[in-house]
């Protein structure tokens, strides 16, 4: 007989736990773009300074690190549970949003952040141990997949977001996005729930995770990579705290203009993610990250050097090709090293060490554009993942296959 066709060999539980964690994460990052795009009209109604927004940003990330690390645990020692991990996932998102439409003053506003915060965090860990534990060989590439549904959610919400917003009040838009976390919640619940309920336990008892765990966290490796990882994602939230006012108040576009722009922040991410995915599972992570860090810090800094329209379409586009991909391949560097006991909560533990990079910094680039204007937060940036290029170096990750 013939051998089997490529989705056959993959195996009906593998291809369901991909298809539906990818479609939860379009989901996830649907509610997590919702975030930027509200700034503005929030920093309007409730007349916030910049130093309160970069505030907002930073509380979002604090809770987002905080929640990480029991996160990771959780999916490591309860993976019969995993599904109700991921569907509270949703339902964070719900409540968060349901908060800021209701929010009468900056306390309530900071609680809908951490909120957003929570839903980010109970998300990642999880879903993305499972595809490793069940792609062992190829998963910069299972990475890249779950990652093309959250950029065709951080692409289509920019521009559905942006439209929206122009014609309806934005409280009553953020509202509603309850009643859609309910709605997405019921199917994902339904469609994983037999996948892991099938699965063989993957829980580990408290001494054999704490064992791996310190072995983990003494490896050269690993901290290197947190290290790269969390300046890289510290110019990634620069940008997506501060991009929109460089828009909107500093080249005076509305929001549907907003919305195009913040739609080729993310746009050629789909493209890229499984095309580097694959490079890096078989070249090498560090054949991929080093280079693209290299490429990303120019491209930063030349957001406020160049003209508004098709030139700044441009190099946001250019972006675009590593904006959020490049998380996939630092992850997949870090559960190289775990191995397969503790890769929830590996990746909780570097996501938590991504807030120690995170949470400063829109604080302290709100304080800069008070000073310097809204180029030095793009200048910042471009320092950071120049940084990130720095550390990655010295390192001896994951060569590829057959190498």
């Amino acid at each position: 007989m013939k051998r089997n066709s490529g989705l056959r060999a993959i195996g009906r539980d593998r291809l369901a736990l991909l298809g539906y964690v990818t479609g939860g994460h379009f989901a996830v990052h649907w509610f997590g773009q919702l975030f930027p795009m509200i700034l503005h009209p929030l920093e309007v109604a409730l007349r916030l300074s910049y130093v309160q927004v970069g505030f907002l940003t930073t509380t979002r990330e604090l809770t987002t690190g905080l929640t990480n690390l029991p996160a990771g645990l959780l999916g490591d020692r309860l993976a019969r549970h995993r599904t109700a991990i991921l569907t509270s996932a949703l339902l964070a998102f719900g409540v968060a949003y349901l908060t800021f439409g209701l929010a009468p003053g900056y306390l309530y506003a900071l609680v809908a952040a951490g909120l957003v915060g929570v839903g980010i965090a109970l998300w990642h860990p999880t879903a993305m141990a499972s595809l490793s534990s069940r792609f062992p060989e190829h998963r910069a590439t299972a990475f890249a997949i779950h990652g093309m549904g959250a950029t065709t959610g951080d692409t289509l919400t920019p521009l559905v977001v942006g439209i929206l917003l122009s014609l309806y009040p934005w409280r009553n838009l953020m509202a509603l996005q309850f009643l859609l976390a309910v709605a997405l919640s019921v199917p994902l619940w339904l469609g994983l729930r037999g996948v892991f309920a099938a699965a063989p336990p993957e829980s580990r008892s408290g001494s054999a995770q704490a064992s791996g765990l310190g072995e983990f966290l003494r490896n050269p490796a690993f901290l290197g990579v947190a290290l790269a990882n969390g300046l890289m994602n510290a110019g990634r939230i620069l940008i997506i705290t501060f991009f929109p006012f460089y828009v909107q108040e500093t080249l005076g576009y509305g929001s549907t203009g907003f919305g195009y722009y913040y739609a080729l922040l993310h746009a050629l991410g789909t493209v890229s993610q499984p095309v580097l995915g694959y490079l890096s599972d078989r070249l090498g992570r560090k054949a991929v990250l080093l280079p693209s860090f290299l490429m990303l810090a120019v491209l930063y800094t030349l957001i406020p050097l160049v003209r508004p329209g098709v030139p700044l379409g441009i190099v946001v586009t250019l972006i675009s090709l590593f904006f959020y991909t490049l998380s996939n391949i630092t992850a997949a560097a870090v559960v190289d090293v775990a191995g397969s006991r503790i890769q929830a909560t590996s990746l909780g533990i570097t996501f938590l060490s991504n807030s120690l990079f995170t949470l400063p910094g829109p604080v302290i680039a709100g304080y800069m554009v008070g000073l310097y204007g809204m180029s030095s937060v793009f200048y910042l940036s471009g320092g950071f993942l120049l940084a990130a290029a720095v550390a990655i170096i010295p390192l001896r990750l994951y060569r590829g296959l057959g190498r």
